[in-house]
């Protein structure tokens, strides 16, 4: 699924930070954060669905 929305959403993200004037090194940092802020979650979320289980951490994003 993410790689699905990734591939929808990258190619136009360099236009983004490119029309905001940012470089090419910001654009790799901007993607590094992406990133990192999806391992963090992927943790954090993994931690908690073994405790609680996974069927609360499917349904929650239906809500927003």
């Amino acid at each position: 699924m993410f790689a699905l929305a990734a591939g929808l959403f990258f190619p136009f993200w360099i236009l983004f930070v490119n029309d905001f004037g940012g470089s090419i090194e910001q654009f790799g940092f901007s993607v590094g954060l992406l990133a990192l802020g999806q391992a963090v979650t992927a943790y954090v979320v993994g931690k908690h669905s073994d405790r609680i289980g996974r069927k609360v951490f499917c349904w929650q994003p239906a809500l927003f």
